[in-house]
């Protein structure tokens, strides 16, 4: 085979390489055998329900130390596709080899279809795959998410161990995302290493999943119940996906119509309008519209370890208001005499709270 000389053109034929699942109908292109490599130019075809042009391929035939059957090695291979994400999934775990990355390990089932290049070179030692698609629309689902994933936009490259994500459109159960970015560090552990995104987050579906999650459980284990919906702008997010501890964030939320719940209140909360900008520590408010039973109040301010038990907080009051009801709910929970009460209804212009911190800390 290292002697042997050839050349000539496909039309309409067939090609295989079994050990990639790779299998090439109707294709046309020109090929070229020398030096025991068997290389292909202007390809196009379809594998599946997939279709490429503009390919290139080479493909190394190794005889057999045995019987001399050639067997194929691929070396290279380049193409514009317009792909079958259901089709092209177990191909690229195949290109990819082991040790898979746990990003693309953990994708349970794909369906859809995008459009872009894929390129594929192997040497001695390893193999490299870049996979840059312009255009994507389909559906995922991914362990360790309860939701499906819907992408209706977006371009995403892979090459290496990072994954770049741009322009990200779609939803995530209910919730809607819109113009997602991220830079993912892909290997042993997934690392962020940036995103950014805008969403409306169905808190009756996310909430339940974000309390489960490792990590987040003790913040989120005071509050068993949130529903409702919130605006979400995140601003920055970095970090080991396997340690949502661990995340470095920054997060805009605006409360649309929010309902929590919970066995420590009365009745549930409900906030409407106002902003909170969320760090891993700090919590900072700006004119959020909270109301309880007959009582409302409008909070300004900060709210530093909001995660620990006796969280420290400076929060300016305003437009506030409390009625029969909630003075009789504060009287019995705070076991207050009945002559230190106000009589109903009152009012607040404005005023302040704090606490220093720790749980003998005084509320001023």
């Amino acid at each position: 085979l290292g002697s042997m000389r050839a050349e000539g053109q496909l039309a309409n034929g067939a090609l295989e390489l079994p050990t990639f699942g790779i299998a090439v109908t109707g294709g046309v292109g020109h090929f070229a055998l020398a030096d025991g490599t068997l290389r292909w130019s202007e390809l196009a075809g379809a594998i599946g329900k997939s279709t490429f042009t503009g390919g290139t391929l080479a493909v190394d035939l190794i005889p057999d130390a045995v019987d001399l059957i050639p067997d194929p090695a691929l070396r290279k291979l380049e193409a514009t596709v317009d792909a079958d994400l259901a089709g092209t999934l177990p191909i690229v775990r195949r290109l990819v080899g082991r040790p898979e990355p746990a990003a693309l390990a953990n994708v349970e089932s794909l369906r859809g279809r995008a459009s872009g290049t894929v390129a594929y070179e192997a040497d001695r030692r390893r193999a490299h795959v870049a996979v840059d698609l312009s255009r994507v629309q389909g559906n995922v689902r991914y362990r360790g998410v309860p939701l499906p994933i819907e992408v209706s936009g977006g371009a995403v490259r892979y090459a290496g161990d990072r994954l770049d994500v741009r322009g990200l459109d779609g939803r995530v159960g209910r919730s809607q995302v819109r113009a997602g970015a991220m830079e993912l560090v892909l290997g042993s552990v997934p690392t962020v290493r940036a995103a950014s995104a805008d969403a409306v987050v169905v808190l009756d579906e996310i909430y339940p999943w974000l309390a489960s999650l490792e990590g987040l459980r003790r913040p989120t284990s005071a509050i068993p119940s949130e529903s409702g919906t919130v605006a979400v702008r995140l601003v920055r997010l970095s970090g080991p996906l396997n340690q949502p501890a661990a995340l470095d964030y920054e997060a805009v939320l605006r409360p649309q119509q929010v309902r929590i719940a919970g066995p420590t209140l009365p009745a549930p909360v409900t906030v409407t309008g106002g902003e909170l900008r969320v760090t891993p520590r700090t919590v900072a408010l700006d004119r959020l519209d909270a109301a309880m039973l007959d009582a409302r109040i409008v909070a300004s301010g900060t709210i530093a370890d909001y995660a620990a038990p006796d969280p420290r907080f400076d929060l300016k009051l305003a437009d506030g208001r409390a009625g029969e009801r909630s003075l009789d709910w504060a009287r019995t929970r705070f076991r207050l005499p009945a002559r230190a009460m106000p009589r109903a209804p009152l009012t607040l212009s404005s005023g302040r709270l704090q606490r220093a911190g720790g749980a003998t800390a005084p509320l001023v």
